[in-house]
């Protein structure tokens, strides 16, 4: 619950709420949930203030005027779906729960073909009828009148080809498996045999041991 009856729901993680809560004057309890973090973050300095956490997350947020705040993660790792119904809007970060929301779904023919081709839904919609996603990056308002407005939080990087040499590559790999694999707690990495994985496992038992 926020200072001003904010309440905020999370499916995801801040993977730096220490870090987050200094830069706000605050201390961080160990133990304490990390949304607790992304709830200060929001609290001072709104969605875009997302810009300063390195997490992934889908939530929501109650605000005090009654408008909910919807916002993804930057590369779109937690999904966030969204419906507009007659008299009240539905979100979730699954299928399932949309289904328990709204009933019986409809599926979209149109994205049989697309995961035929593409082997994924296009765009932003989803396999079902009504039923989209939040952009990741991306945030959506729900207003108590039934409006919305949307935008972006996250602001792509300029991107120089020149600065992408092995050796910086490795660093920036380093730098992020690191904030990913806190020394003072137990870590894993689930090996699905592929290239990505092999890496972080790597990279981790170099690091980290």
């Amino acid at each position: 619950v926020g200072k001003n009856g904010q309440r905020l729901i999370i499916n995801g993680e801040l993977y730096s709420p220490h870090e987050v809560m200094s830069k706000l004057g605050n201390d961080f309890v160990d133990g304490s949930c990390d949304g607790l973090a992304l709830l200060r973050l929001l609290e001072e300095k709104g969605v875009n203030g997302l810009r300063e956490s390195a997490a992934m997350f889908g939530l929501a947020l109650l605000e005090p005027d009654g408008s909910v705040l919807l916002a993804r993660d930057a590369w779109g790792q937690k999904p966030l779906f969204v419906a507009r119904q007659t008299n009240h809007w539905a979100f979730a970060s699954t299928i399932g729960a949309m289904h328990q929301a709204l009933g019986p779904l409809q599926i979209r023919t149109e994205a049989m073909v697309e995961c035929l081709i593409y082997k994924s839904v296009g765009g932003l919609k989803s396999s079902f009828e009504g039923i989209r996603q939040v952009a990741p990056g991306g945030w959506m308002r729900l207003k108590p009148d039934g409006t919305s407005e949307e935008g972006f939080w996250f602001q792509w990087p300029d991107i120089d080809d020149r600065h992408a040499t092995p050796h910086n590559v490795r660093l920036l790999l380093e730098k992020s498996i690191e904030q990913r694999c806190p020394t003072d707690i137990p870590c894993a990495v689930f090996l699905s045999g592929g290239l990505d994985s092999g890496i972080v496992a790597t990279v981790a038992t170099e690091k980290l041991k």
